[in-house]
């Protein structure tokens, strides 16, 4: 479970987010999901909201994220030329954004990177 306390038009928010389903394309929130998100969200943080508010005004939310088999993102050059990727990270996008922006920029740049890249690149 992740949670995050956000300010916006709305005034502040708390974000809760924490389950991947490894199937399916399916970009509508599932309500059981979301049930199950604001109960944990709920038993952590009792008074942090009003638990009794709609399902829409809690504006639930769903992304496709692509993810490889192991987890590992696939970053930099790709066989094709002038195209470079920064995907894969699934679950971990945010968690691993910043490093993953910073080995692709180092690739457009032609800049050697920090960490080995061999796991993580396409190969013809």
């Amino acid at each position: 479970m992740v949670y995050a306390p956000l300010d916006g038009p709305a005034g502040r928010q708390l974000r809760v987010a924490g389950m991947a389903d490894i199937a399916g394309h399916s970009m509508r929130p599932d309500p059981v999901r979301v049930r199950q998100l604001v109960a944990e969200a709920q038993a952590a943080f009792p008074e942090a909201t009003d638990y009794g508010a709609r399902m829409t005004d809690m504006q639930p939310w769903t992304g496709l994220r692509p993810a490889t088999p192991k987890g590992s993102p696939l970053l930099g050059r790709t066989p094709v030329g002038g195209l470079y990727v920064n995907c894969g990270q699934g679950a971990l996008g945010w968690t691993l954004a910043l490093a993953s922006g910073r080995v692709v920029a180092d690739a457009i740049e032609g800049r050697k990177s920090e960490i080995s890249l061999e796991q993580f690149t396409l190969s013809a």
